[in-house]
């Protein structure tokens, strides 16, 4: 299948671009992408300063959207200021999910560095298992292959990029203050297994609400809370001290119409007033199918405002790991599924966070803004994980 687009420059040069994309036959994880190199301009002018292509991939498909910077995909390769050079027509995309299907466009940047608008989209499956013989791990002396063009068939990291996660993919430890893997299987109390000071355990407010997973996991099926017992003193002193924060989850929403925003996990005491909430949508008629973090420091408002949110499209009802960070020297940045998507300054301190306040997952502590879904596993650290660290959380999984 060949699929004519045109697209522009920004500095106003249009091309015709013909791209390619489809799965390789011989085994799981790979993609080859294939294109034609643009020659002239739409004016029938010879195009003389391309300098090289951008391949972009993630599992959320641009639909109509053209530009770069109003659509992110989830992966931009090659990584950093790097090209693929002007004579390049094919590229091969590894380390690829299985059982996933991703989505393709392509750029092209000149000589000036101005990137063009996407390509036409085009999309693959990905086999969860080999169908053919993996490729030579004995190759010949003149051939030298990156690890991203060799990945043994059992690996699993980052489209493109070597795993770089420690043998068995244990969970980064270092400053964790809680944390709840939601494996009880019954019973009305989610336990603190963070081993850090005395355990901040977690109460259903109604049983009747709940069901507990058989692989693990707890499903909120109607309005409830789960809530802490006592204030959350030892998460607020901690990040009182340190002056930075991590909150993470593995969730998977019911729905992506949830909104107001629906609260995840908030340490807070009502609606308008919190040191920190994960939450799913805006409110009204704005978007819903994203995430929002709400952090209060002596540059926002008591209710942690204006907020930090992913674009819209990038919560969907499957099994998701999201991730915040914030630290007082750097910026605040918003995980999904180990990608960056999203990041600001969010000046000030957080030396006016309120100890009082509790723990709360799955609503406000008022009981006003529900949020429905399964829920694998919450953690909060008093530091800024680093991408490295996020990524090897992501690559534990939610069972840990």
């Amino acid at each position: 299948m060949r699929i004519r687009q045109r697209f522009s420059m920004v500095a106003l040069m249009f091309f015709t671009f013909v791209f390619l994309c489809m799965v390789s036959p011989l085994w799981a994880g790979q993609t080859v992408l294939q294109w034609e190199t643009p020659t002239a301009s739409a004016d029938g002018s010879t195009l003389r300063d391309l300098q090289g292509f951008k391949v972009h991939l993630g599992r959320i498909s641009k639909g109509s959207e053209t530009s770069p910077t109003r659509f992110r995909y989830e992966m931009t390769l090659p990584q950093g200021t790097s090209l693929l050079p002007a004579d390049t027509t094919s590229f091969t995309v590894t380390g690829l999910q299985g059982g996933v299907v991703y989505y393709f466009a392509i750029t092209a940047i000149d000589q000036s560095g101005n990137q063009s608008q996407y390509s036409n989209e085009d999309s693959a499956f990905i086999p969860e298992k080999t169908t053919g013989a993996p490729p030579s791990e004995d190759p010949s002396p003149s051939e030298d292959p990156s690890p991203s063009e060799d990945p043994s068939p059992s690996e699993d990291p980052s489209p493109g990029v070597q795993d770089e996660s420690p043998s068995g993919d244990a969970r980064v430890t270092a400053g964790q203050l809680v944390l709840y893997t939601f494996g009880e299987g019954q019973g009305t109390t989610v336990h603190d297994v963070a081993n850090y000071d005395t355990p901040l355990d977690l109460t259903v407010a109604d049983e009747t609400a709940i069901n507990w997973l058989p692989d693990g996991g707890l499903a909120l099926t109607a309005a409830t809370q789960l809530t802490s017992a006592v204030a959350a003193t030892k998460v607020s002193n901690a990040v009182l001290a340190s002056q930075a924060i991590t909150l993470e989850a593995w969730i998977k929403t019911n729905n992506t119409t949830q909104k107001g925003p629906a609260r995840i996990v908030t340490l807070s005491r009502d609606s308008s007033n919190r040191n920190i909430t994960l939450g799913q949508g805006k409110w009204g008629s704005l978007p819903s199918a994203l995430f929002d973090v709400r952090l209060r420091t002596t540059a926002t408002s008591t209710n942690g405002t204006p907020s930090l949110s992913s674009p819209d499209g990038t919560l969907m009802t499957k099994l998701t790991h999201v991730v915040y960070t914030w630290d007082m020297q750097d910026k605040a940045r918003l995980y999904i599924d180990g990608v960056e998507w999203t990041s600001r300054a969010v000046g000030g301190m957080v030396t006016n966070w309120d100890t009082s306040y509790r723990l709360v997952v799955g609503n406000e502590l008022t009981g006003d803004r529900p949020w429905l879904g399964e829920l694998y596993l919450v953690a909060i650290y008093d530091r800024a994980l680093s991408a490295a660290e996020i990524d090897q959380n992501f690559a534990a999984g939610s069972t840990q």
